[in-house]
């Protein structure tokens, strides 16, 4: 792939610093990978998202209910 320059001001000695695409993508990809693997290896329980959702609403409802008084 093609490379670009970067410019860095000269600030104590820096220089230009050469960039690529696939060495940033390459980095990414590493990063995604170990945040997979520690998901996968998360000892907790999984929850399915309805049942979360169901009772997060069920709360903001009843809250709703009590702040106008209809409960």
């Amino acid at each position: 792939m093609k490379s670009r320059n970067m410019h860095l001001p000269d600030h104590g000695g820096l220089a230009a610093k050469r960039a690529s695409y696939t060495d940033s993508q390459q980095v990414l990809d590493r990063v995604q990978a170990e945040a997979i693997a520690a998901c996968r290896s998360d000892p907790r329980p999984d929850f399915a998202a309805e049942i979360v959702f169901a009772e997060l609403y069920a709360l903001i409802d009843g809250i709703e209910a009590k702040q106008n008084g209809t409960r």
